[in-house]
Parts: C-alpha cells; structure tokens; sequence
C-alpha cells in the first residue's frame, strides 16, 4: 500500500505527479505481479490522458488480458480485507456487497 510518491510536503508532492516516474507495483511488493499488471497499472498513471486508457471498458478489457494463477474470489478479497485493514476506532469494516460501482467510482452502496 501507500501513496504513488513520497514528499515531505504537498509542494514536493506536486512536482513528482508532474515529473516523476512512479515505481512498478511489482517494485513494491514481494508478491508476483504479471508485467501486464505492471505496464497496465503504470499506463492508469500516464502524465499524458492520451496515454491512459480510453475508457473504463478499455481499462476492463485490458486487466481481463492479465494472466492470473489463481482466480480472485470473494472469499480471498475477504480474507486480504482482514488482513490488510488498518485497526482501531475509527476505522469501520465494510464488506464488499456494500460497495456499488458506479463509472469508476467505488461507493457505499447506501449513499
């Protein structure tokens, strides 16, 4: 997880959005990430909008196309949830029949 760069301040932050290039999720993790996944990922982060993908079905079509060695179910994205979300007060668990997608926009399904 974390942010696409690191600065000190919003400032710094701004220039690497416009200069830098962001680090391979591959680069950022000890698990296997397929260099279609990467370059897929990377392309979402394009500098130029003409670079990124045309659309959300173009977007979908282009992560289908991504070999998987095993399929993501709704008990793994459970189970990755549990472990991946941060504890305490503040935070309240949701689980995924919650959410409603919509144009690319992940909400609660009761807002």
């Amino acid at each position: 997880g974390g942010f696409v760069f690191n600065a000190a301040n919003a400032a710094q932050m701004l220039v690497q959005h416009l200069e830098a290039r962001p680090v391979p999720p591959s680069h950022r993790t000890e698990l296997v990430v397929p260099p279609e996944l990467d370059a897929l990922i990377l392309a979402c982060l394009a500098k130029r909008p003409g670079d990124r993908p045309a659309s959300a079905h173009d977007f979908a079509a282009r992560l289908a196309g991504c070999p998987v060695r095993r399929p993501w179910t709704e008990a793994l994205a459970a189970e990755w949830w549990h472990e991946h979300l941060p504890v305490g007060n503040h935070v309240k668990r949701v689980e995924a029949s919650d959410l409603h997608v919509d144009f690319g926009a992940v909400t609660r399904a009761s807002e």
